[in-house]
């Protein structure tokens, strides 16, 4: 990846006309794709679509992007674009050229013309739908905003179209409508995260006080149109009390929704329950072992065996301990970010549930935890308060001493369920990677360090 700075080059494809024409930039001797730097690790859609019409004055929305063919690219990839207003004033240095017939010799560089020829290609296979995706066809825009007036007329409420596109690809979507009243968020998923809108849409029936509401969805694009939430997401300025909210806020969604686990289990949420990730256990172990032998370029620390058979006895053991637990198998969060968290006033909305699981309510405790330390620096003793409100909105199921175990193991747990439950390891003998193997890695020194002060724990500190 061509990265300087912590930016990325990015090749930008721009087409108008249904994808019959393309913005090119003049250069001498003729002409060339332009190419846009963004910050790294960044939503590309969002900084793309802002940055093209800051410099140039242009509003448009991505349908996906291409990994750079050519290794000499300085590009790391393509992006292509359409223009939502095909009238608009031409940039200074550029032109509208036919994307028809585009000999090697119009351009001045190998890349804009090999970027070119490949992505009319890939164009033309969405177009007749070669390609599956409903969102890399030129024009799609203009079909989905007229189904979202449709939908926002039946709650009185007019686009004013101005709009943000966060994410974008053939197959997933994220747009905010802006509206004459509150802000209207279409959402579509695509594999792997196909299991997001059954389960969001569940939520917003079961437990809709703790999800945004949503107003219409549309399965043949598994899309979902929802109001705005209202709120601020969590952050550095946050206080102890709003943490505290959302704790609260956690336990009783989980409560609430205690009688749909079984349903969000069957639209395809993660199976963490303990019983099930102690079976396991001796599998991932022993698979892990073989991976980072196989990709031993990737382990310059390599991990000890005989450290991998300790863990592998200390999970075992605390996932015992989860299961003498009368703890619920409940809802759980396995992105529990700032991001996918609003809070107003005593109110917490919770988003975004591609990485919903059912397990026991302590591993997403682990999450809040952990994102509540990366946000703040507030004392010990505001995390202290923390668990013993968990621990409170639990007593009616549970002993506080249980419930205090649970929540001292769960560190160590947490990683492993995350892990094993996740996509990537699922396909592993499908799409086994070095960066599979990198996570896999990083997986393991989680739990490691998670192991050593599990092991001189005093329970009592807690209670």
């Amino acid at each position: 990846m061509t990265s300087v700075n912590q930016v990325v080059l990015i090749r930008i494809f721009i087409v108008r006309d249904h994808g019959t024409e393309l913005l090119v930039e003049h250069a001498r001797p003729g002409a060339r794709l332009p190419v846009l730097a963004i910050p790294s690790y960044t939503r590309p859609a969002e900084e793309l679509t802002q940055a093209i019409e800051r410099q140039w004055a242009l509003k448009t929305y991505c349908l996906f992007l291409e990994v750079a063919e050519l290794p000499s690219d300085p590009a790391i990839c393509t992006a292509i674009l359409e223009v939502y207003l095909p009238s608009a004033a031409l940039p200074v240095g550029m032109e509208w050229v036919s994307a028809l017939s585009l000999p090697r010799s119009y351009f001045c560089d190998p890349w804009s013309y090999a970027t070119a020829g490949r992505a009319l290609k890939t164009l033309e296979g969405y177009r007749s739908k070669q390609l599956a995706g409903p969102f890399g066809q030129p024009g799609w825009l203009g079909i989905v905003t007229e189904w979202v007036e449709a939908q926002a007329a039946t709650i009185h409420l007019r686009l004013t179209h101005n709009f943000l596109q966060l994410n974008a690809s053939p197959t997933f979507s994220l747009i905010r409508f802006e509206t004459d009243g509150p802000n209207l968020w279409f959402k579509a998923v695509g594999e792997p995260n196909v299991r997001e809108y059954p389960i969001t849409l569940a939520l917003a029936k079961s437990v809709p006080e703790y999800i945004p509401t949503v107003i219409a969805a549309h399965s043949d694009w598994n899309a979902w149109l929802a109001i705005e939430a209202e709120g601020t997401h969590l952050g550095a300025d946050s206080t102890a009390e709003d943490w505290v909210t959302v704790i609260n806020s956690l336990t009783n969604l989980q409560i609430a929704a205690l009688g749909h686990a079984r349903a969000v289990l069957e639209y395809g949420a993660r199976d963490a329950r303990p019983v099930v990730l102690d079976g396991l256990v001796d599998g991932f172990f022993e698979e892990a072992a073989v991976f980072l032998e196989e990709h031993q370029s990737i382990c310059t620390d390599p991990f000890p065996r005989n450290e991998m058979l300790r863990l592998a006895g200390e999970i075992r053991r605390c996932l015992d301990l989860l299961q003498s637990c009368c703890l619920p198998n409940v809802l759980g969060h396995f992105d529990f970010s700032p991001t996918n968290i609003l809070i107003s006033g005593q109110r917490c909305v919770f988003l975004d549930w591609a990485e919903a699981c059912i397990g026991t309510p302590t591993l997403t405790l682990v999450g809040a935890l952990e994102t509540f330390e990366a946000c703040n620096n507030h004392s010990s003793e505001a995390r202290r308060v923390l668990i013993s409100q968990f621990i409170k909105g639990w007593s009616a199921f549970e002993s506080t001493t249980a419930i205090t175990q649970a929540i001292e193991v769960s560190p160590l747990i947490a990683p492993f369920a995350r892990f094993v439950t996740s996509t990537a390891w699922k396909r592993r003998h499908q799409f086994a990677t070095p960066n599979l193997g990198k996570s896999v890695k990083k997986c393991l020194r989680r739990m490691q360090r998670a192991f050593e002060p599990h092991s001189n724990r005093r329970i009592a500190c807690l209670t």
